[in-house]
């Protein structure tokens, strides 16, 4: 039995239930979305409690939630609510425990403002990504940031066997549930990876870093490109501002497409308040010359 298993043993049944619904459902977002932050939940509930017995799902109350969100500092607890509200909702409806979520409140978050790349900048990069004079090891990881908006996490654990080909481009294919059409720019790139640059041996993954690093080349990489140095997060913030453009604001559709929650996507929706002001007062100008005095 492995690590996660021996503090998740007590709800592994359960656990394998709600991923498999999960992975049925089209309109939700996929399991490994969840699991995170689910099996960190139960990890911390497995540890706080010392009496043996009361290790399981019955025990859990919304105390025990409420205790941990407050103890959540990272920067997406919004998305560690959401993914425990979807697991007890899914708990609750198959009376395995009671309604945990029922009296808990969204965090509250102090908004940043997101950054995107501009249209000069896309260009710019599109064309060093296109540039043969350039490393390809640098293009390809710089071309999955602008083509992809996958977060570092995926971006560092690629590897080879999720490439499937599918005529002249690749689609990948994660644990045997989800799959992203990658376009043929981008697999013009991955071919040209595999057939100029020796691909590590360790773990077969596509990128030879950790997260961090990660983080770090691709910055560096962009401040050459731009003078600026921009972060996977940046990148993956303007490709979902582009799908919501090009989709018309289909926030399920590119939840799906880069993994990541329908909140988190909903978050880079333009705002329509200016519109819905307007459109207001035109119906108040329209209701002033109906009722015009002749």
């Amino acid at each position: 039995m492995d690590e996660i298993r021996d503090y998740l043993e007590p709800f592994y049944s359960i656990l394998q239930e709600y991923y498999e619904e999960k992975e049925r459902e089209k309109d939700r977002k996929h399991p490994q979305a969840y699991k995170p932050k689910v099996e960190k939940f139960l990890k911390y509930f497995y540890e706080s409690v010392d009496d043996i017995s009361h290790r399981n799902l019955k025990s859990i109350h919304t105390r025990d939630v409420s205790t941990y969100l407050m103890k959540v500092v990272d920067s997406n607890h919004v998305n560690h609510y959401y993914s425990l509200k979807s697991f007890f909702d899914f708990t609750y409806s198959k009376d395995y425990t009671s309604d945990v979520m029922k009296n808990i409140e969204i965090p509250k978050t102090s908004e940043k403002n997101k950054e995107y790349l501009n249209l000069e900048e896309i260009n710019k990069i599109k064309h060093f990504c296109s540039d043969k004079n350039q490393k390809i090891e640098d293009r390809l990881l710089i071309g999955f940031n602008l083509y992809t908006g996958l977060s570092r996490k995926f971006l560092a654990e690629l590897k080879l066997e999720h490439f499937e080909p599918n005529g002249n481009r690749f689609y990948l294919q994660f644990d045997n549930f989800k799959t992203v059409t990658i376009c043929s720019h981008l697999s013009d790139l991955f071919i040209e990876y595999k057939e100029t640059f020796e691909i590590p041996k360790r773990k077969n993954k596509l990128f030879n870093y950790n997260e961090n690093y990660l983080s770090t080349k691709t910055k560096d990489i962009t401040m050459k490109i731009i003078t600026r140095k921009i972060t996977p997060t940046t990148y993956s913030n303007t490709f979902i501002k582009e799908m919501l453009r090009i989709t018309k604001n289909d926030v399920l559709m590119v939840s799906e497409l880069l993994m990541e929650s329908t909140h988190t996507i909903s978050q880079h929706l333009e705002e329509s308040v200016e519109d819905e002001k307007n459109k207001y007062e035109r119906y108040l100008e329209s209701l002033e010359m109906l009722y015009e005095k002749k």
